[in-house]
């Protein structure tokens, strides 16, 4: 490889990590969610979504931007293993932190929210992205499994019984 491509590759990623990092929302969002863990456990079910949020944010945007992106779109599969692997590994790192601070409850409530579409929800307003109308990706959640594709108002529903469930949990165990 040519050492011009990798400087004018990381060039081009430095820059749109620091257009990124100077979004007030994603700047903010990531700041809250570390201070929420730090705070309080009942805040740290919301600061783990926000937090998985924000390395979300940055990771897909970087994805999108990448030189292999453009490649795999090109050949009618633009989804890339390699970032769902980081994901999931910065996702089980992050539950790991909050099991050890506060235990398995407030861990099961932190996922549990994830699993109602939290984090997807975030990723919408946080990003300042127009919510899609039907989300045919969370099938992975308690709705999508029912019915497969979950629409706003369903997402809104399903994500408020999961802060529902998670106060219940908190408040009795």
């Amino acid at each position: 490889m040519d050492n011009g491509w990798i400087s004018q590759r990381t060039n081009r990623q430095f820059k749109a990590l620091v257009t990124v990092m100077l979004d007030w929302r994603l700047t903010l969002s990531l700041i809250t969610g570390v201070v929420m863990i730090a705070l309080h456990p009942a805040l740290a079910v919301i600061g783990f979504n926000l937090v998985f949020n924000a390395f979300d944010l940055l990771g897909y945007r970087n994805v999108l931007q990448s030189d292999l992106y453009s490649i795999l779109n090109e050949a009618g599969g633009a989804e890339l293993p390699s970032y769902r692997i980081m994901q999931f590994l910065f996702q089980a790192a992050l539950l790991a932190v909050i099991y050890f601070m506060f235990g398995w409850t407030i861990t099961l409530c932190a996922e549990l929210l994830h699993w109602c579409g939290f984090q997807d929800l975030l990723y919408y307003k946080v990003g300042g992205y127009k919510m899609p109308g039907t989300w045919t990706w969370l099938t992975w959640t308690p709705l999508g499994i029912i019915k497969g594709n979950v629409t706003d108002s369903e997402l809104k529903w399903q994500i408020a019984a999961g802060f529902l469930v998670c106060a219940v949990i908190y408040l009795t165990l």
